[in-house]
C-alpha cells in the first residue's frame, strides 16, 4: 500500500487527537499489566441517552508500567488509559513492551489511536524497535536512518506460514535475516528516533505538533 495512502488512512479513520497539543502528549516505553474490553455505554453518565448512542469503536481499559519516559514525564510508575480500535483488540496489547503515545484530557489518558511500536531492550540498556522506521510513516524534515541493533535477547518472528511475498514485504532485508523459518531482527531504531518519526508524521498531521 502506498505510504501516502497509509498516512491518510491513519489520519482520517481515527478520532483526531484528544488533546491536539504537545503539552498534553506523553510518549513512554510501557510494560503491559492488563488490557480489558469494556462497553462505553455502561460508563456513560448520560443515562437517558445511553441506548440511543452508537459506538463505532471497541473500547479498552489499559494498565501499563512506565519503564521510560520519552516525551513529557509521567510521574507515577503505573499509568491507566483508554484505547479505542475500530478493528477489535488493539495490536499493541500483543506485546509485552511497547512505545506508547497517549494524550491527557480532563485528567484522563487516551491512547493516540493506532500509534505504537513493539520494542525490545538492547545490550546497552536502551529500547529499540526493529524494521524500517518509515514502514507506516512519511519522512519528515529529519531523516531517521535504521542502525544495527544488538538486542539483549534475540528478537525473532515466526514466518514459517507466511508466503515469500509477504516475508519480503513485512520482514525485508537488511532489517531482518530469514533463517530456519524465522525472521531475525538485525536493524531498526531506538525509541528517541522513533518518536521523531511520529512527531514529524502522523502526530504533526493530527495537529499536535
Amino acid at each position: 500500500m502506498n505510504k501516502n495512502l497509509i498516512l491518510l488512512i491513519l489520519i482520517l479513520i481515527t478520532k483526531y487527537s484528544v488533546a491536539q497539543t504537545a503539552d498534553s502528549l506523553y510518549v513512554f516505553v510501557g510494560e503491559k499489566i492488563a488490557v480489558s474490553r469494556y462497553n462505553p455505554a455502561d460508563e456513560d453518565p448520560d443515562t437517558m441517552n445511553r441506548k440511543n448512542k452508537i459506538y463505532f469503536d471497541e473500547a479498552f481499559h489499559a494498565k501499563y508500567r512506565v519503564i521510560k519516559n520519552v516525551f513529557n514525564k509521567i510521574t507515577s510508575d503505573t499509568i491507566y488509559f483508554d484505547a479505542f480500535d475500530h478493528y477489535g483488540t488493539p495490536p499493541f496489547s500483543k506485546y509485552r513492551y511497547v512505545l506508547l503515545f497517549v494524550s491527557k484530557e480532563n485528567g484522563k489518558f487516551y491512547h493516540e489511536k493506532y500509534q505504537f511500536y513493539n520494542v525490545y531492550q538492547t545490550k546497552n540498556g536502551r529500547w529499540a524497535s526493529p524494521g524500517d522506521p518509515y514502514a507506516f510513516d512519511q519522512k519528515g524534515d529529519t531523516e531517521v536512518k535504521a542502525v544495527p541493533l544488538d538486542f539483549k535477547e534475540p528478537v525473532t518472528f515466526d514466518v514459517s506460514k507466511i508466503s515469500p511475498e509477504n516475508i519480503k514485504r513485512y520482514y525485508p532485508a537488511p532489517y531482518y535475516k530469514i533463517e530456519g523459518g524465522k525472521a531475525i531482527a538485525l536493524m531498526g531504531n531506538y525509541v528517541e528516533e522513533l518518536f521523531i518519526v511520529k512527531k514529524e508524521g502522523v502526530l504533526e498531521a493530527r495537529g499536535i505538533f
